[in-house]
């Protein structure tokens, strides 16, 4: 039980990490555009 646990655990945090990439990653990519336009 507390195997599963801590495998959903690990689940969430790399979800969220996956997610904090992809925002990061569109953050830079507006960056350039907007650099881009000026």
């Amino acid at each position: 039980m507390s195997f599963f646990l801590l495998h959903l655990k690990y689940q969430i945090k790399r979800t969220s990490s996956d997610l904090l990439a992809d925002r990061l990653r569109i953050f830079v990519v507006i960056s350039a555009d907007s650099d881009n336009a000026l």
